[in-house]
Formats: C-alpha cells, sequence, structure tokens
C-alpha cells in the first residue's frame, strides 16, 4: 500500500514524473505543473492525502557568485487534499494507480497547527506572475516534499489507516536560458565570443570549452577544466595566453562551450553554447577614405572618411606624405575630419597615405595621388614654424649636393691604401645660390636681403624645387655678395639635411 514514484510533471496525465522540470528561454507551460505519485490502490482505499513541501531559492538576476546561493529553507507548509480530487487513474503497462494534483495550490496550511490557514500557496510563493521563464521570480528552486495517505474508516494495516510518511528530499524547478551565439572576434588580447540569452542577467555562471577550432584545429589550450567566471553579461573572453594562435579573420570558427550555474554541481544541467560564425579580425579596423579638398603651393588639404569595409570603425587616422620623413607631415585627424599637409612638393604629383587605428587595431593603408601643383623655376625655402618669412630662388638659381658616409678611415702602416669602418647613414650638405634686387624701385622684382639673413635663425626649414623636390634642412650659413651696384646682389646658402 505504500507511496512510491513522488515527484513533477508538467500535466496531470500519464505516469512516472521526474525530480523537477526544467523551463527553458522563452518556454510558457501553458498552465501549472503537477505533483504526482502513485499507490497500489485506488479510491477504494484512499480517502485523502497529505502533502508536505519546503524549499529554498536562487534569486533572480546577477546574484552572488560560488556555489552556495541558495536561500534558507522555508518553513513548511501543507495541504490535505481529496483522493478524489487528485485524478486518479491506471495507465497502460502499470498495475499501480497514479494521482496527480496542482502543485501552485499546494500549502494551503502551517506546520504551526493542525488545520491552520497559511494564507498562500506554492503558486504564491515561488511563482506569482506565472510558471513561465519570462514570469519568472526565481532562477532556480530546491524542494523537499513528503506524501502520506490517509485510507476510509475501517481499513487499516496493523493497526495504522494510514500509509508510511513517502519523501523526495532532491525536487526541483530550474530555468535554463536558451544561447544564442551572436559573434565571435580577436585582438591582441585575445578572443571575444558575445552570445545572447533572453532574460538571463546572471555573472556567476562558468563556463567551459569543449572546441573552439577553425578549419579543424583548435585555437585553444586545454590546460584546465572550468575555465573561468562569466564576468560580462552576454560576452566571455579567452585571453591570448591560452590561445594556440591568432585566427584568421573572415573564416568560420566552430564553438563549442559548456555554461553552468555557480549555485549548481559543475555537470549538473550543463547547457551547451554552440554554432559557427565568421570570425572578426579586430587588429583590422576600417579603411579610411580620402577626398582631396584643396591643394596650394601652402597646403593640401584631405578630407578622411570611415570607409566601413571591416566593420570596425577607427578612432583617428594618421595621414601623410608616402615615404616622408618629415615629423611635420603627420597630421592625425578623427573620422569626417582634414587632415592638412604644409608645404608639399611643387611641380610633381605625389601620394598621400594614411592609416586609421583604435586602442587595438590598425587599418590597411590608403593611399590617394595629389595631381602637380603648378609651380615655375622657383626653388622656395619655407621656415617651418618660427615665423620666418619664406624665400624664393628667383633670378638666376643653382643648387649643389655633396653626399658623404659616416667612416672612419686609418692609414695603418705596410698597407697600401687606408683601412675604413663605417658607421650608420651618412650627411648631405648643399648649397643653393640666386639673384636678388634689393630695392622697391623696381616694383615687384623686389626681394629684401633681411628675408634671406634670417634664415640663419629659422631652425627647420623646408626647401622645395620646381620639380617636386622637397628637403627638410638646417641653414647653417647665409653668403652675401655684390659688385659696384649694391642693389643687385648674390646671395649663397649653405644648408644640411636633416630629418
Amino acid at each position: 500500500m505504500g507511496i512510491q514514484n513522488l515527484g513533477l510533471k508538467i500535466n496531470k496525465g500519464g505516469s512516472n514524473p521526474s525530480d523537477g522540470i526544467v523551463i527553458r528561454g522563452g518556454q510558457s507551460l501553458g498552465g501549472n505543473p503537477y505533483v504526482m505519485w502513485s499507490t497500489e490502490n485506488g479510491t477504494d482505499w484512499q480517502e485523502y492525502f497529505n502533502i508536505a513541501i519546503t524549499w529554498r531559492t536562487v534569486s533572480k538576476g546577477s546574484v552572488g557568485t560560488g556555489q552556495n546561493t541558495y536561500g534558507e529553507w522555508h518553513s513548511t507548509l501543507w495541504s490535505r487534499v481529496e483522493a478524489v480530487d487528485c485524478n486518479p487513474h491506471k495507465v497502460a503497462g502499470s498495475d499501480r494507480w497514479w494521482w496527480s494534483y496542482d502543485f501552485g495550490s499546494l500549502g494551503i496550511y502551517t506546520d504551526q497547527g493542525w488545520m491552520e490557514p497559511s494564507g498562500t500557496n506554492m503558486q504564491l510563493e515561488i511563482a506569482p506572475f506565472g510558471w513561465g521563464f519570462d514570469d519568472r521570480k526565481y532562477d532556480a528552486i530546491q524542494m523537499q516534499m513528503a506524501v502520506r495517505a490517509i485510507w476510509h474508516e475501517g481499513l487499516e494495516i496493523d493497526g495504522s489507516n494510514e500509509s508510511p510518511r513517502h519523501e523526495n528530499n532532491s525536487m526541483y524547478i530550474y530555468y535554463i536560458p536558451a544561447y544564442t551565439l551572436d559573434g565571435v572576434y580577436f585582438d591582441y588580447s585575445g578572443m571575444r565570443i558575445e552570445y545572447s540569452a533572453p532574460g538571463w542577467t546572471r555573472l556567476d555562471d562558468r563556463w567551459s570549452p569543449e572546441a573552439i577550432t577553425q578549419n579543424g584545429q583548435s585555437l585553444i589550450k586545454y590546460s584546465k577544466g572550468w575555465w573561468d567566471v562569466i564576468g560580462e553579461v552576454g560576452t566571455i573572453r579567452v585571453p591570448i595566453d591560452d590561445m594556440t594562435r591568432m585566427p584568421t579573420g573572415g573564416t568560420s570558427v566552430h564553438v563549442k562551450i559548456g555554461i553552468n550555474s555557480a549555485f549548481r554541481d559543475y555537470c549538473e544541467l550543463q547547457v551547451a553554447l554552440e554554432g559557427y560564425y565568421t570570425i572578426v579580425d579586430q587588429t583590422v579596423c576600417n579603411t579610411p577614405r580620402l577626398t582631396l579638398v584643396s591643394a596650394t603651393e601652402e597646403r593640401v588639404q584631405i578630407r578622411v572618411a570611415d570607409s566601413g569595409d571591416k566593420g570596425i570603425p577607427f578612432d583617428a587616422a594618421n595621414v601623410m606624405i608616402q615615404g616622408s620623413v618629415f615629423d611635420t607631415d603627420l597630421a592625425q585627424v578623427e573620422p569626417g575630419g582634414i587632415a592638412t599637409i604644409a608645404l608639399p612638393p611643387l611641380g610633381a604629383s605625389f601620394t598621400v597615405a594614411a592609416i586609421g587605428f583604435t586602442d587595438s587595431a590598425r587599418s590597411d593603408v590608403e593611399t590617394l595621388t595629389v595631381p602637380a601643383i603648378a609651380g615655375n623655376s622657383d626653388f622656395i625655402l619655407s621656415p617651418v614654424d618660427t615665423g620666418y618669412s619664406p624665400v624664393r630662388l628667383r633670378f638666376n638659381p643653382s643648387e649643389s649636393w655633396t653626399f658623404a658616409p659616416e667612416m672612419e678611415s686609418v692609414k695603418f702602416a705596410g698597407r697600401a691604401y687606408d683601412s675604413v669602418a663605417f658607421g650608420y647613414g651618412g650627411s648631405a650638405t648643399g648649397n643653393v645660390s640666386c639673384d636678388i634686387v634689393d630695392t622697391t624701385m623696381y616694383g615687384d622684382m623686389y626681394q629684401s636681403r633681411t628675408d634671406f639673413e634670417n634664415l640663419m635663425f629659422a631652425g627647420k626649414c623646408v626647401l622645395r624645387g620646381p620639380d617636386g623636390e622637397r628637403r627638410n634642412v638646417v641653414v647653417e650659413s647665409v653668403d652675401e655678395s655684390w659688385d659696384n651696384l649694391r642693389r643687385f646682389k648674390r646671395i649663397q646658402i649653405s644648408m644640411r639635411e636633416v630629418s
């Protein structure tokens, strides 16, 4: 006559309930769960049942870390339920009677006194808004339940008219989110896996990789079981030190990760986050798009836009003349901004290069060819940032350069020639000269000798020739000479090319 098979079901019919119910993301039961049990006899013996229950819960949300996040056990509630109200039925293949009762209606009495109303029931206590995943009050409920049958008057076994107490102390209602893989990314810090689990915001879930592979090869080292706790909702991070190699961007990656809440045992109700996703290389950001705004003898202006080609916007872009060693050429602008390069080459087309960047990514190089800026036969020597005026070598200009390697030669006795040791680089020294007309009576042919003399104090300058020549120089000396006519002077400027 003993009671057996005490458990829960999501419907009142059939047989063989389980220890608990798992309600997954987006799922609604469409009603209440049922408590179910079995006996040898039906209503001919059973008059009513006493069902007692206590429980503890894990609050919904991002509460706690570690394994013991359940609250205290609740005081016991119980119900007297008439046997005829417990859906007595038999099923094919079983000679037992099966009983089921609305789980949410249990608990109308307390354990403090006989038939003392509790003012509540299990529905109000653990699922006041409904049993569905989105309606839940808790993320998990563990229960201990006991059932005893009371028989009709006159029916006894061994002098008792009630069955032995039957218990199940391992009952549960668990809510499990539905995980969807939303993206896989990598940069120099490692790999980032993005996922969604609507309605689930716990920060203490554990994760363990079963497979993260690309082209059949593992991207991770299997040096530990449970790797870490998910500390960001929707994000799993694989540090670069735990990876076997950097992935290849734009290629599919297979991800299979086990996730388990910290309040469960490690292997209890582990859920898989699995899928294939094209990994995004976040070491490469969007390529800049360059548009020429204006190009004059004094400056070139280029608008820098974000092409959006890699899916990762750049924070800013470095823009300069391709191959230039001029520090002053480098312009740094945000997307949509205008880069200005001062003192561009004259008389020949040149190329401007741009590279975008973020804290962890660099873009491909983008280039733009700037058509030749119209010049004439003049050389122009322009101070970079001291405020002194540029000078033009207009009349009878000439130019010469001497290039010498960095070396030291020593004549050893007994050798026919010097021995030499070379250093790095060398030096380039040059001279430019021109005639000037140093009087205003000649109108726009006039050039002040003072502007040429001030070059000694101008610091770095840029020498530009009529055929695209452009050098970063410092002036070492300025020589002036003239004959009887002082208004016509010969100017010679000695320079040294610098980096």
